[in-house]
């Protein structure tokens, strides 16, 4: 391969402009006689192909928001169509929101505080685009309302960034509806057993705008308020509800009684475990250094990798670590705590942290389980895990070696097929 560098300022192109590169060239090679070629004996010397010069990034013009109701779920969704634009043509989209954090800088190797992209997904958005067009993508961001909330900068703003085949890239911001004209209650007053779990709804207008983006208190022992679920705890109890919107400043009340043994309606519920559990992906914390990107499946060290759609997997060598990361919202936070189990230790270990290092080839899996006062429950999560063989080879040839000398004193055994 021959790479060729140039300034495309220096050579005055223009952006959208498309020109003709001619290269030419030869191989001085020995065709076997002892003779070597000159470039006149060369089949083809000349090459010649177009060249189209783009300097222009691509661009988010338009964002609409609309809401579908989900009768299933029973709950309200939330949209994002948003209009795209490039000269040429765009190729994908990655979204996620702008946080505070962390990263290794890969030349002085010291960390570095600050700003930072949180994708909400592993892999881009791919964009099938038109020709100096707009092109219009739909993302549903409901899963992803209280992360916003929680943890970006700005509270209540996604990060979209946009890159095209020329490899320009454009990021863009973009607020969430959540200017109110105004919301109300169909319920002030509502009677919960112990152990009931409601959801605060509120009615919105206009209804294209997004309810779960309201603050919800209480006072009371009475109940307790996990996102935006009332979980019942205190029988003979009531609590008050408050409903904010920052941005109006309205705020709205709603009482709660919970029953108690002897009440017309009383019954005996289990207690709730959460309301919110999922894994959420892993730090990198010890990988092998491999050329192929497509050979690094969990990453570099110092990576941080999402899980996809829920596909909780991974596929590592010996010895290469990684430390687990997830989400629990927990009804009663005090009595709940996580479990991670191998179902074979003797391919792989997990810590009581979450911290997963392969040690020998082979297939398991990992249970992660929520336990509640001690004992589980049936809320968890199973990782299926793959440790890869670690001697990479064409026939009897070794060409890596990938494993865990280092924790056996350095001995590396190399299997009996490979010795001759």
């Amino acid at each position: 391969n021959i790479e060729i560098e140039f300034d495309a300022a220096e050579l005055n192109l223009k952006n959208n402009a498309q020109y003709t590169v001619k290269l030419q060239g030869y191989l001085d090679y020995d065709d076997g006689t002892g003779v070597n070629k000159t470039p006149e004996q060369n089949l083809n010397s000349t090459f010649e192909f177009p060249l189209t010069i783009d300097f222009e990034a691509p661009a988010i013009t338009d964002c609409e928001f609309y809401t579908e109701y989900d009768k299933d779920a029973k709950k309200t969704r939330l949209y994002a169509k948003m209009a795209v634009y490039d000269n040429h043509y765009a190729m994908s989209m990655q979204i996620g929101y702008v946080g505070q954090g962390s990263y290794i800088d890969e030349t002085s190797g010291e960390t570095v505080e600050g700003a930072m992209l949180y994708p909400f997904e592993n892999y881009m958005t791919p964009i099938y685009s038109v020709y100096n067009g707009t092109t219009y993508v739909t993302y549903e961001l409901t899963d992803y309302i209280f992360d916003i909330k929680q943890n970006s900068t700005n509270k209540n703003t996604f990060a979209v960034s946009l890159y095209d085949y020329a490899i320009n890239e454009a990021t863009y911001e973009i607020e969430l509806p959540d200017d109110f004209a105004d919301f109300y209650l169909e319920e002030t007053e509502i009677v919960l057993n112990p152990y009931e779990v409601y959801t605060i709804t509120a009615n919105v207008y206009p209804d294209t705008e997004w309810e779960e983006l309201l603050e919800y208190s209480y006072s009371g022992s009475a109940i307790r308020i996990v996102n935006n679920k009332i979980v019942a705890v205190e029988p003979g109890k009531s609590s008050t509800v408050f409903i904010y919107d920052p941005k109006t400043d309205k705020e709205l009340t709603m009482t709660v009684r919970v029953r108690q043994d002897g009440d017309e309606g009383y019954k005996k519920l289990s207690k709730p475990v959460a309301d919110v559990f999922e894994l959420q992906g892993y730090d990198t914390l010890n990988a092998f250094y491999i050329l192929d990107n497509s050979e690094r499946d969990i990453g570099q060290t110092g990576d941080s990798v999402l899980f996809s759609n829920e596909n909780y997997s991974l596929s590592f060598y010996p010895s290469e670590s990684v430390q687990l990361k997830y989400k629990l919202d927990a009804y009663f936070p005090n009595d709940t705590t996580v479990e991670f189990v191998s179902n074979n230790t003797g391919i792989v270990t997990v810590d009581e942290t979450g911290t997963i290092v392969a040690i020998e080839k082979g297939f398991t899996s990992i249970t992660v389980r929520v336990l509640q006062d001690g004992k589980a429950t049936y809320t968890a999560k199973t990782i299926s895990i793959e440790v890869k063989d670690p001697y990479i080879r064409t026939g009897p040839t070794l060409n890596s070696y990938f494993g865990a000398g280092e924790l056996n004193s350095g001995y590396v055994k190399i299997p009996e097929t490979m010795l001759f």
